[in-house]
């Protein structure tokens, strides 16, 4: 329960403002419009630019292809005159008839194209001809284009003219591409003037701001176009985002007040309970009080996981959490720290003495069934108990002394509590050992079979045997299989060594077969693990297969818990091995917690009595009536019975009255060695004796 007085239990509920948000509409508008006009101008300046170069290019090629035809017509037929012009006025050049001959052949030579006026200068920059005969006699020898044209170099500028003189007129507002064209005849390498060649690209010009114009348009166009769709794309994302932000700052709010308690159960999870314990130890310290610090965890809680679903297990969860805190004062602590574990603080305290009743009401709440869809589950707890100022002066030390204790009960049976003493840290270690130990015990093969007989009540013969797992430690000796069996579970090498147990018992029943005994068959335990492991047929196939024992002296017995869950799933995977001719056995029946309804789907051959109902079955009438109840129900699905546990006559009387079909225990033969099995196997396996005996109780 939490306390409502602990300070840091609080959790503020004062309304903080949200941050403000980012203004992603305004900026996101702000930087659209400006880059719609950036790309506006630049693509539009630089769309210009590209066709005003291929232009200059493209007019350049053809005034340079003009000049050649030129030159090719003018210069053999005035090359003298051009080369003596030097020595000539502007005057002499202009009244000279091969000046006007010369005007004429050019302008025959260029009707109808867009050369607007034609200048031919010699090699030191005199204009020797020109269109406009006023131009004729001046100088270029120090322009700069006629020096690079002068190199071999081809020059073309564009350039807009208000007023141009162009043949016999002038005419305004143009732009002119000029060119300077080095003169070469023939093949010979020497320059032998200069032609600069005026072409009229004013239209071109035209069209080309018109298509600049059409380029702008349509790329403002269309990034108005994309501007509007992200526009309602962003606003919308805004608003998104707005509202995310105002759900968060809700969560977060939530969060602030739920952080400390576990969403499960509704308790003090580990973050707050690690508060409480350094809590309540100051505080003992300043009263001159005890702590009780109770470490709790349920009793083979994992099976319950790995047999009902995980939805079962958080509904024990939840019933157990309610009946921890039935059991504690109003300001106790009872926390959640993980998984199945829970702890209980018990503050302001005189002596011990209160923390015994709760850990008696504890066990004894617990003791009563969970009840799960109309179903009864019986789950235990261990509980360590620790002590402050006892046991510690740290919190943290506080919890895994409560924590070794725990251990210590499950150690010790389960289903008790104990307080912790300094000689359960050695017990742990003990246990951590076991775990190594056994790690070392599958690589080293310390590990073999015991058999015990199965033995038929029509003519009291041994007609099959289970094969039954032993541990001999090298250190410690045999060890008991109900001590390291729940370590192999909880450690999952149970797989592994449930496969070696199951290719050992096949390999042993074809070894003896093949040795001339009469056949019998084994059964071998497989665990809820092991069951439902991936490739769990192929490897039983895989085993019958190299061990060549035929399927139908292969027993498998499955606990009734470990079919419950993903009920459709087992069925199959039975009808699979049934299909193989595999036999099937459901072990320790009556103490799991499936339907009738669901057995009578399963495809098994057995039905095999949990020892529990027959010890004791003759001085309780419960036990006997449930015993009849398991064997009415056997035959009526047309099963096989085998009780288990047969220790008395009386036991057999009873089993036998009631028609079982087979019988296990050590009335007959306790689990004996393989070479001892052997020689039984060996003389017949008869226990007529036993019957004779049984006749006269």
């Amino acid at each position: 329960m939490s306390n409502p007085e602990h300070p840091k239990a609080k959790i503020s509920t004062r309304h903080r403002k949200a941050k403000a948000s980012f203004p992603l509409l305004r900026y996101f508008t702000l930087i659209s419009l400006s880059s719609i006009i950036l790309a506006s101008i630049f693509l539009g300046s630089y769309s210009k630019k590209i066709f005003v170069d291929n232009l200059i290019k493209s007019e350049e090629r053809n005034n340079v292809a003009l000049t050649k035809l030129l030159a090719n017509s003018v210069w053999p037929h005035f090359h003298e005159f051009i080369k003596h012009a030097g020595t000539l006025t502007g005057d002499e050049i202009r009244a000279n008839p091969k000046t006007f001959f010369l005007k004429k052949l050019i302008n025959d030579e260029v009707n109808g194209l867009d050369v607007i006026k034609i200048k031919i200068y010699n090699l030191d920059g005199l204009t020797i001809f020109s269109s406009d005969f006023k131009q004729i006699g001046n100088s270029k020898k120090l322009h700069e284009s006629f020096l690079q044209a002068k190199q071999g170099n081809v020059v073309s500028k564009l350039s807009f003219r208000d007023k141009i003189y162009a043949k016999e007129e002038f005419i305004q507002n143009r732009n002119v591409i000029a060119s300077y064209v080095p003169v070469k005849l023939g093949n010979k390498s020497n320059i032998e003037g200069v032609f600069e060649v005026y072409k009229d690209v004013t239209q071109i010009i035209h069209r080309i701001e018109a298509i600049q114009q059409k380029v702008i348009i349509g790329v403002v166009g269309t990034l108005t176009i994309l501007f509007f769709i992200l526009f309602f794309v962003v606003r919308n994302a805004d608003k998104i985002i707005k509202k995310n932000n105002h759900e968060q700052h809700e969560a977060t709010e939530k969060i602030r007040q739920v952080a400390f308690y576990d969403s499960l159960t509704g308790l003090p999870n580990r973050l707050l309970f690690n508060d409480r314990i350094v809590h309540a130890l100051q505080m003992a310290t300043r009263i001159e009080k005890l702590v009780i610090l109770m470490f709790i965890d349920l009793d083979r809680f994992k099976q319950v996981n790995d047999n009902l679903g995980h939805e079962a297990g958080d509904e024990i969860l939840r019933q157990a959490s309610i009946r921890f805190t039935e059991c504690v004062r109003t300001g106790d602590t009872v926390s959640r720290i993980s998984g199945d574990e829970f702890t209980i603080i018990l503050e302001n305290l005189k002596n011990v003495d209160f923390s015994t009743t709760v850990a008696n009401r504890i066990i004894d709440k617990m003791a009563q069934p969970f009840i799960l869809d109309e179903n009864e589950v019986n789950v235990t707890c261990s509980i360590g108990i620790s002590v402050y100022p006892f046991n510690d002066d740290d919190a943290d030390s506080l919890v895994k002394k409560s924590d070794a204790a725990m251990f210590f009960s499950k150690s010790y049976g389960r289903n008790n509590y104990h307080y912790y003493s300094p000689d359960m840290h050695q017990h742990g270690s003990q246990r951590y050992q076991l775990e190594t130990d056994l790690t070392a015990a599958i690589k080293e093969s310390q590990f073999f079979l015991v058999f015990q007989p199965k033995v038929s009540l029509n003519d009291w013969t041994m007609h099959g045997m289970e094969a039954l797992i032993r541990w001999k430690h090298p250190e410690k000796g045999i060890i008991s299989p109900e001590t390291f069996i729940p370590i192999l579970e909880e450690t999952g090498l149970i797989i592994q060594v449930g496969e070696w147990v199951l290719r050992e018992s096949c390999r042993i029943t074809k070894q003896w077969q093949d040795e001339g005994l009469p056949p019998l068959s084994v059964a071998v335990n497989i665990s809820a693990l092991q069951f439902r492991q991936l490739g769990f047929i192929d490897a039983v196939n895989s085993i019958l297969s190299d061990t060549k024992l035929d399927p139908q002296y292969l027993e498998l017995e499955i606990t009734e818990n470990c079919l419950i869950d993903d009920a459709e799933e087992n069925i199959a995977l039975m009808h699979n091995l049934k299909d193989m001719g595999i036999k099937l056995t459901i072990d320790d029946f009556g103490t799991g917690y499936s339907s009738l309804n669901y057995l009578c789907k399963l495809p098994v051959d057995t039905l095999k009595i949990d020892r529990g109902f027959i010890n004791g079955m003759i001085d309780n009438t419960q036990k006997r009536s449930v015993v009849t109840a398991i064997i009415s129900f056997a035959h009526g699905l047309k099963l096989d019975v085998v009780a288990e546990g047969i220790e008395t006559q009386e036991q057999l009387v009873f089993i036998n009255a009631m028609r079982c079909t087979s019988i296990q225990g050590y009335l007959f033969s306790k689990p004996i060695s393989e070479s001892d099995f052997y020689e039984l196997h060996k003389s017949g396996g008869s226990f007529t004796h036993i019957m004779d005996n049984s006749e006269n109780v």
